[in-house]
């Protein structure tokens, strides 16, 4: 473990090096000189703040009542661990220096009775063990890492175009953990927080109780669509030296979901931050995903739940579902088909008709559009009906059918009175931000897993919730010592979201 000398040592050595090195700094008269000792400065300033923390860890390690509050939270808590000893480890700070600490307490589980492990050096020992160091963890020091640089990896790995991307950005802080270690640590922090997630959803749904009434009273909308990603699902391939290799990456549909509130003038309020997830999961996955949504924030006491979407049955199908499990009158659930997949779909239309000219397209279209604004659906089923003949009659009938279906979800008159959105842009938005602008990609392959943890710190980021999902995963994963603090609080995940 690093020495505690006393702090002012640290802070002579820092003005030490700025005295040696001022004389070069000052005749750094070039663009590119000056530049290099702005760097240089910013890395001796890193340094600087790594001792600093260096010096507080080694203080909060030794103190005396901490060791003994830790020891006690471990045995009031339901953790089943064994005593393992002393041993050391080593922890990486933001600025990207590395503390080696000797003797540090260290945890692993209880053996169970009657199955004694394999002795060293005789075949796989299987894989790593919950093991930990309680007092590093009850800082929020897990995967070696300090909280503020898992932070900071977590949001360079999500927020850049590639792995790559964020290393580079990581490596301009002095930061650089490889390739294979930083995915790891990534890996580790998005799978635990996909499962806190579920769990507490799971929770939420079982409970039905609200966790907040932050949606209570307020016009409330939500969408869901999906991308296009491809899934990586390895399968035996050929023959090598070091096993078989192959795989097949079929495209999958990642779907997300939004919750935002609007004000009677239809505008979005800035109170309560668009709420984004996302998942790998079906159509059912997805419903059971917004329903818990929509339970935790008092959902079922909202002036109105306005539901908008495309055409796709899988929405709408499951739409009564929702009212009966949220709570919420299907009277205050107004459903809304998206106009522009509306008028897509008279576009298709006219496109069935081969033989119009591009005149008698638009003029067509301008016909159509008008019933449609006007919410005078009837009319325009009529000018549908009136197409669906010759050849090409099946696909307009298909087409027709759409506009059968979703008739009251397209009174779009009705809804411009009412200050309702008619357009699903916030959720085409959602889908090309969070999903296309990093999980979608030539020569891009995901794992199932590894998408479903990126889809839900993508969602997060994008809706500037991300600090406090992490805080909340750390504040979830050290229970044992947050509950000996602070016994009275919750610090639930689905808690950071009001």
């Amino acid at each position: 473990m690093p020495s505690t000398s006393d702090i002012n040592s640290i802070f002579n050595k820092f003005q030490a090096s700025i005295e040696e090195k001022m004389s070069v700094w000052t005749q750094s008269i070039t663009p590119a000189g000056f530049r290099d000792t702005e760097n240089e400065v910013m890395g001796l300033c890193r340094g600087l703040a790594d001792q600093i923390i260096i010096f507080i860890l080694c203080k909060i390690l030794r103190d005396a009542s901490f060791i003994v509050d830790v020891s006690t939270a471990l045995r009031r808590s339901k953790i089943h661990m064994r005593h393992g000893g002393y041993k050391s480890t080593k922890v990486r700070l933001l600025g990207g220096s590395v503390a080696h600490f000797e003797k540090v307490l260290y945890m692993k589980p209880k053996k169970k009775k009657g199955t004694p492990g394999r002795k060293r050096g005789i075949g796989k020992r299987g894989k790593g063990s919950d093991a930990f160091f309680p007092m590093l963890a009850a800082l929020g020091i897990f995967n070696k890492c300090t909280p503020a640089l898992t932070e900071e990896m977590v949001y360079q790995v999500s927020s850049s175009e590639s792995v790559r991307g964020a290393r580079d950005s990581l490596a301009r802080r002095n930061i650089d953990f490889g390739h294979k270690e930083t995915l790891d640590v990534f890996n580790k922090v998005s799978k635990g927080l996909v499962q806190q997630r579920n769990e507490e959803l799971e929770r939420v749904l079982k409970s039905q109780e609200p966790l907040t009434t932050v949606l209570a009273g307020k016009r409330v909308v939500v969408a869901t669509d999906g991308g296009r990603i491809r899934i990586r699902t390895n399968k035996k391939g050929r023959k090598t030296k070091s096993g078989r290799h192959g795989f097949e990456a079929d495209w999958k549909e990642p779907k997300v979901i939004t919750i935002y509130t609007i004000d009677q003038q239809g505008n979005l309020e800035k109170s309560f931050s668009p709420l984004y997830d996302g998942t790998m999961g079906d159509a059912d996955k997805v419903f059971e995903m917004l329903t818990g949504y929509l339970i935790a924030l008092g959902g079922a006491h909202a002036e109105e739940l306005i539901v908008l979407g495309d055409g796709a049955k899988w929405i709408w199908n499951r739409v009564d579902s929702l009212s009966e499990k949220v709570g919420i009158s299907r009277k205050r659930i107004t459903q809304v088909v998206d106009w522009y997949h509306a008028v897509e779909t008279l576009w298709e239309i006219v496109r069935a008709r081969g033989a119009w000219s591009k005149k008698q397209q638009q003029k067509w279209i301008k016909k159509a559009k008008g019933l449609l604004a006007a919410g005078q659906i009837t009319a325009l089923l009529v000018q549908i009906r009136a197409l669906c003949r010759g050849r090409k009659s099946k696909d307009i009938s298909k087409h027709l059918d759409y506009f059968l279906r979703n008739v009251q979800r397209m009174q779009y008159a009705s809804f411009k009175e009412r200050n309702i959105p008619k357009g699903s842009g916030a959720i085409e938005s959602a889908v090309r931000r969070i999903v296309n602008m990093r999980l979608k990609g030539n020569a891009k392959y995901w794992l199932r897993d590894n998408a479903e943890g990126m889809l839900l710190i993508r969602s997060y980021l994008k809706s500037g919730r991300l600090g406090g999902l992490l805080l909340s995963s750390r504040e979830q994963k050290n229970e044992w010592w947050i509950n000996h603090l602070y016994p009275a609080e919750n610090h639930s995940l689905l808690g950071t979201l009001y």
